[in-house]
């Protein structure tokens, strides 16, 4: 996925968020090269953006309070020639403490100078975070991505609220991703078409705006194969952020295998709005994603999270 900086503008460079046991670790991809200025930004070198957003990125997980716990290299040559304490470049920050995030973000570019094959000091190379975000558990990897990515400013849970500014969505920027580091990308864009603003929610059936809905895995990504992975059309699936994501991933709903919506008991009991909304809007509902090239996920879902 690609961020937003605080112009609502899409900067070129690619970050993905995925679980690490029992954490949560954010990756940001290579750089290769700087474009000249002249250059059109869709046909810009991969992710030249790279310095600017692991500033943002930092910043945005600064207001978090998320602690790094560990930050290294891990390009192919780095985990091939290195080992782990050597591809290490800091651990231990508490980014909440921080008065501002470019010094820090200086630290981990000049840190990879050593680390690697390259003989010009390559600066700029995959990295991976691991992060302990408060209020993010290790299977809120795909909120905590599209939180980083579309949010100007993403205020702590324990802090003062505020108010989210609207950000445009346009275009895709053409440059290509590879579907073993971007498929993250490839299936929001895939299920929300970026020149579509309102799209539908599979579970409830509501229509709202495209940046109130996620790409949501059917069946955890950290359970999936890199061949299930790759199914964009079959793996995930458009849900609002105002409920079903939630409920889904801890297992208050499921999907039958004839792709009627289930409720679980434990649902119920849930105070109002929630158990009037689940009882009003979703049960006895047939979700029209459902099919049966899906349905393997739906019952892998099933099976191992939903609370019956």
């Amino acid at each position: 996925m690609r961020p937003y900086d605080e112009n609502d503008v899409q900067l070129n460079s690619v970050f993905a968020v995925e679980r690490l046991g029992a954490r949560l670790a954010l990756i940001l991809e290579s750089a290769g090269g700087s474009p000249p200025r002249s250059q059109p930004r869709q046909d810009l070198p991969r992710n030249s953006d790279y310095e600017l957003v692991l500033t943002l990125l930092l910043d945005r997980l600064r207001m978090l309070d998320a602690v790094i716990i560990d930050a290294q290299v891990i390009s192919r040559t780095a985990l091939q020639d290195f080992a782990e304490d050597d591809r290490r470049l800091l651990k231990g920050v508490s980014l909440g403490k921080l008065a501002e995030t470019a010094t820090l973000a200086d630290e981990l570019t000049r840190g990879q100078r050593g680390i690697g094959r390259s003989p010009d000091g390559n600066r700029r190379k995959r990295i991976r975070l691991t992060l302990e975000v408060p209020g993010f558990g290790p299977e809120d990897g795909p909120r905590l991505e599209a939180s980083l990515a579309r949010s100007r400013s993403v205020p702590s849970p324990t802090g003062p609220s505020s108010t989210m500014e609207t950000l445009f969505e346009g275009a895709l920027n053409r440059h290509r991703i590879d579907l073993h580091r971007g498929e993250q990308e490839q299936l929001r864009n895939y299920l929300l078409p970026p020149e579509v603003r309102v799209g539908q929610c599979a579970l409830c059936g509501v229509e709202l705006p495209r940046r109130l809905l996620v790409a949501a895995h059917i069946k955890p990504r950290s359970e999936c194969s890199d061949d299930e992975r790759r199914q964009l059309s079959n793996i995930g699936m458009a849900v609002c952020l105002l409920g079903c994501d939630t409920l889904y991933e801890l297992g208050y709903i499921g999907v039958s295998d004839v792709g009627m919506l289930l409720v679980s008991s434990e649902a119920l009991l849930l105070p109002d709005p929630t158990a009037g909304f689940l009882r009003m809007r979703l049960l006895g509902r047939r979700t029209p994603w459902w099919n049966q090239a899906r349905e393997k996920y739906y019952a892998w879902h099933r099976a191992e999270v939903f609370l019956g």
